[in-house]
C-alpha cells in the first residue's frame, strides 16, 4: 500500500507464495468492468494431482482499492497443461 520493495515470488508461508502469472494472466469481470488476473498465491506446480497444486489468481481494482480474486469454476488451462 505504501509503496517500495517487489511482491514477486515472496514466501507467505513455507511452501506458499506470491508470484505474477506470466503468460497464464486472464481477464475476467468485477462489477462492469473487465481486470486482469495477473498474479497469484500458489503452492506446488508442475502436477494434475490437486492436493498437491494451487493456484489462487487475483487482481487490483483501482477504483476500489481492492484485491479481487477470479473466479474459476473449473480447471484452468495454462503453459503447464
Amino acid at each position: 500500500m505504501h509503496g517500495g520493495g517487489s511482491l514477486s515470488n515472496i514466501p507467505i508461508e513455507q511452501g506458499i507464495e506470491n508470484a505474477p502469472c506470466g503468460a497464464d494472466t486472464f481477464k475476467f469481470d468485477f462489477h462492469g468492468d473487465r481486470l486482469e488476473a495477473d498474479w497469484h498465491v500458489k503452492k506446488g506446480g508442475n502436477t494434475h494431482d490437486p492436493g498437491r497444486c494451487l493456484r489462487i489468481y487475483y487482481s487490483w481494482d483501482e477504483k476500489t482499492q481492492q484485491i479481487v480474486v477470479a473466479e474459476m469454476p473449473a480447471h484452468r488451462r495454462t503453459g503447464a497443461t
